[in-house]
């Protein structure tokens, strides 16, 4: 009942701790006291620790080791416990103190309370190996856990055995991750810093945090404020967090991430300021409900292009590579001015349309990242328990393409991220568009737009129809897989009813009108791959490339030599081949007046008008549309797979700049031609 001490040797006991990256040691408080037993055991265990004179117990001379592949390493030495009786009545007094390996200190020094469930005091560390928490943290791929360490100091309070309360500092140094998912290389010298307070609740196994700053630091220093609670319980998770990046120097933001992440992407040099919000909540029993809110102001210039993004390549012929993934290297040799090139102005615009609304529904309205498309994906995969779809833009997919290696790990879709930023700003909408068409795969060894066009249908990009370019778009998920329906030389009923839905959904977004619709169905029915008769019947109208409006169109870009007509801003227009050589024979506008559906119009059905004039061609252009300036509020119009758009007015690529804005409405205006030189930047 009192004076006891045990001692044991230093060289002779070992404590053993399991492998940083093995299973984590489960937490026994959290199920007694959510199971009620608690209370119980507490009472017995106290009425006999309460027999326990000061410093009752002692223990020391131990030495910590951690068991990894490599053999055993020591972590902690000289590990030495107390425990006995408190100076309060029912208290116990529980301290102890260590050496780690690298010349560091672990103290703590605990006050209990058994009977009640409660408790105080505190826990500091200086140099302490990573090695000797790992264990009892969650399941994360350490890489060498024995060479990282950690300082800091907790305080813990504990009134109610529901609830404790925690604060204070800790901070990470030289810590390393290796896992296939993450990259392909170990990432090293991660340094993070955590300073903050919150609650921790045993039964609901949930973290409350009231007030956090994560601060990185790797060439500069970028700091994050978090806020929100985490829950993993037995049948359920929840993550409900908003994280807040205030005004920081661009620079510092993008170089504080570790260097093993952002590669070869480094090399990027910017000035400004950076600042945006992060909310995200994800509840496993209702992730319907999941919400993703992301808002960022981006006042950054890029001063600095590594060789990796250099754009001045793209301007002219440039050597393309793809690594396929059997691991060959495909070349091929592109870029404007050689065969396997085609400008934008010579590619259909019911092609453009729909990689448009397959591929990336918002890609006029936003600046390289869709957060609806992420918390859809998000939402899918999570229903799934695995990855099933991605949320890539167009912008980031040429990305992907332009720059990167075919890898999936976290560290690629970091540098992935970057560089879309990067695109965005140095390139207009019809440049991006136009890189990517010309560079995705369409099937094997099948690269570039104008290859895609001759091998599945012998003709010119500028000559798809509808029908064929429904078919090249729905075929960019999986291009290899669609070749076999090219390979037996037709669909399958299952293929045609998914082209047949997709030509409706692009009917219903305001991209073709009802007779483009009802000629598109009618050549999927009748589909054949290899060279197609030119229609003798009206082939419906489309929308122009970058706004809202459906204009008349025969597999040809708007305004293109060779098209029909323009329609003009907000009006809709549809014309039969040969109409427009009459209009321009008689040498007035609007001569030729179309009732596209025929003698008897159809009921109306909310989509274009069924007569309307028609115009003269105009010289070739087209449209795009950027973000307003800084200050104003009306909503950008777009083009959407999630949400219908409002018809964006139509302005020229060539219009003068800056634009005037349309009373009450949006800015629209023509993007300026970037210079593509890295050096100055």
């Amino acid at each position: 009942g009192g004076g006891l001490v045990a001692e044991l040797g230093a060289p002779s006991t070992l404590a053993r701790w399991p492998d940083a990256n093995g299973p984590a040691l489960r937490e026994p408080w959290a199920d007694a006291v959510s199971s009620g037993a608690a209370p119980t055991r507490a009472a017995r265990l106290g009425g006999l620790l309460g027999r326990l004179a000061p410093g009752a117990v002692q223990v020391h001379g131990l030495r910590v080791l951690s068991h990894g592949p490599d053999g055993d390493a020591t972590v902690m030495r000289d590990l030495e416990l107390q425990l006995g009786a408190d100076a309060r009545p029912g208290w116990l007094h529980f301290a102890g103190r260590g050496e780690p390996a690298e010349r560091g200190t672990l103290a703590w020094d605990l006050r209990l309370s058994p009977r009640e469930l409660r408790g105080e005091g505190t826990v500091s560390f200086e140099r302490l190996p990573l090695a000797f928490v790992a264990p009892f943290g969650p399941s994360v791929p350490w890489y060498q856990p024995e060479h990282a360490y950690l300082d800091g100091r907790l305080e813990l309070k504990a009134d109610t055995p529901s609830r404790v309360t925690l604060s204070g500092r800790a901070k990470l140094t030289d810590g390393a991750l290796y896992s296939p998912k993450i990259a392909q290389a170990p990432v090293q010298h991660i340094d993070v810093e955590v300073r903050g307070e919150g609650h921790w609740f045993p039964a609901a196994r949930r973290l409350e945090i009231d007030q956090a700053a994560l601060t990185l630091q790797s060439a500069t220093t970028a700091t994050i404020a978090l806020s929100g609670a985490i829950e993993r319980a037995p049948d359920h998770y929840l993550f409900d967090l908003s994280m807040t990046l205030p005004p920081t120097d661009c620079d510092a933001a993008i170089h504080a991430i570790p260097a093993d992440v952002l590669g070869e992407i480094a090399g990027f040099g910017l000035r400004g300021t950076l600042a945006g919000g992060l909310t995200v909540r994800v509840d496993s029993r209702d992730l319907e409900a999941t919400e993703l809110k992301l808002g960022v102001r981006d006042r950054c210039r890029f001063t600095r292009v590594p060789a990796l993004a250099d754009l001045d390549r793209v301007r002219g012929p440039f050597e393309h590579e793809v690594l396929e993934p059997d691991g060959a290297l495909f070349t091929m040799r592109t870029g404007p001015g050689t065969d396997a090139w085609t400008p934008i102005d010579d590619i259909s615009t019911f092609f453009l349309q729909a990689v448009v609304a397959h591929e990336d529904g918002g890609f006029f309205r936003h600046h390289g990242f869709s957060p609806v498309s992420i918390r859809g994906a998000l939402i899918r995969n999570l229903e799934a328990g695995r990855y099933v779809v991605g949320a890539s833009t167009i912008s980031m997919q040429l990305a992907k393409n332009l720059f990167l290696r075919r890898e999936k790990t976290l560290t690629r879709k970091a540098q992935e991220v970057i560089l879309t930023w990067w695109l965005e700003r140095a390139l207009s909408k019809k440049e991006i568009l136009e890189l990517y068409v010309n560079l995705i795969e369409y099937g094997p060894s099948i690269y570039g737009v104008g290859n895609a066009a001759q091998t599945y249908f012998e003709e010119t990009p500028r000559q798809l129809t509808l029908a064929q370019s429904a078919f090249l778009a729905n075929l960019l998920p999986a291009p290899k897989t669609f070749y076999k329906y090219f390979e037996r030389k037709r669909l399958s009923p299952r293929l045609a009813r998914q082209l047949s839905r997709f030509l409706k959904h692009m009917g219903e977004r305001g991209r073709i009108d009802r007779v483009a619709y009802e000629y598109g169905v009618d050549s999927l029915e009748h589909f054949t791959f290899g060279p197609q008769a030119p229609p003798s019947i009206a082939v419906g109208g489309v929308a122009p490339i970058g706004a809202g409006s459906v204009a008349p169109v025969q597999g040809a870009p708007i305004g293109a030599p060779g098209a029909s007509a323009i329609a003009p801003p907000g009006e809709h227009a549809v014309i039969r081949p040969g109409a427009h050589r009459a209009a321009g024979a008689s040498g007035r506008a609007g001569a030729v007046r179309l009732n596209p559906y025929g003698s008897t119009p159809p009921e109306p059905t909310g989509w274009p008008d069924d007569t309307l004039d028609a115009a003269p061609a105009p010289p070739p252009q087209s449209g795009v549309i950027v973000p307003p300036h800084e200050g104003d509020t009306a909503p950008l119009p777009y083009m959407d797979d999630y949400e219908a758009g409002r018809p964006a007015s139509w302005v020229p690529w060539d219009a003068p700049w800056p634009p005037k804005p349309a009373p009450g409405g949006p800015q629209i205006a023509p993007a300026p031609a970037p210079d593509l030189h890295p050096a100055g930047r």
